[in-house]
């Protein structure tokens, strides 16, 4: 299982500082089974603890939590090739935007 970690932050800036976010690329997250999933979800719930800004990118039909921003994936997670690709195709779009 696939499962990816991007910190957005400005240069010299600790992730946890106003301005910053960490976004948490899963193919697996809750109500699907699975241990990736269910890694993500409590890597995300640790983080909005210590106050840090965070969003997870989940596949479609994914369960939301309250505090945690939401990027629901226009696709059925899958470990397959063509699920990642997708993925990193967004991943992609996503950094050239906020550059």
């Amino acid at each position: 299982m696939l499962n990816y970690f991007l910190v957005i932050a400005k240069p010299k800036m600790c992730i946890n500082e106003i301005g910053s976010m960490i976004h948490i690329l899963t193919h697996e997250y809750p109500p699907q089974r699975g241990g990736a999933g269910v890694y993500c979800r409590e890597m995300a719930i640790a983080a909005c603890k210590n106050s840090m800004n965070v969003s997870v990118w989940a596949p479609s039909g994914s369960s939301i939590d309250s505090n945690i921003k939401m990027v629901e994936l226009p696709w059925i997670g899958s470990q397959g090739f063509v699920s990642s690709w997708k993925l990193i195709q967004k991943t992609k779009k996503f950094i050239l935007k906020n550059k």
